[in-house]
């Protein structure tokens, strides 16, 4: 019954520990192409609620940040899950202080410059990629491709039948 309320990825990372190892080896590895300081993965919620869970993670400083839940259109992956689309915060930015401590992640993890993706399995957003960065920085489009590519492996590797996260 408790597995109803969970996102497909959490489910699936919390019944096999050997995919949660791969995704943190998947999330060292793009930190390290990225020259990021974190990277993390979340899972949408497919009841009505929407939540958002940030269910993996590597290069954090501490654990605080898998105990977040977002709702759809608040936070980083909210935000995402949202709108569909990738979110960049820049490290040089005019507002950048501002903008990131709109973002709980962003302060949990102390980053000062972040991008999300979302995570696409068919139609629906199951998820959000995100990397961030501890130093003042702006990501580049190429880096950002870089994460959507990775963003669609993650739904590739995960997909069941029927397009579902499983």
């Amino acid at each position: 019954m408790i597995e109803r309320h969970l996102g497909c990825m959490e489910r699936r990372a919390m019944a096999m520990p050997a995919m949660q190892a791969e995704m943190v080896k998947r999330l060292e590895l793009l930190r390290a192409r990225t020259s990021s300081d974190f990277a993390a993965v979340a899972s949408s919620g497919q009841e009505a609620d929407r939540m958002v869970r940030w269910i993996c993670g590597s290069g954090n400083g501490n654990e605080r940040f898998l105990h977040m839940k977002e709702k759809a259109g608040a936070g980083i992956a909210g935000w995402v899950v949202r709108h569909g689309r990738p979110l960049a915060i820049g490290g040089t930015q005019e507002d950048a202080e501002q903008r990131r401590r709109e973002y709980p992640i962003m302060l949990a993890e102390n980053l000062l410059a972040a991008v999300a993706v979302p995570i696409r399995s068919a139609a629906d957003i199951v998820g959000v990629l995100l990397i961030g960065s501890r130093t003042a920085r702006d990501y580049v489009p190429a880096e950002v491709l870089l994460l959507e590519r990775e963003a669609d492996r993650y739904a590739a590797t995960c997909a069941g039948g029927a397009g579902q996260m499983v």
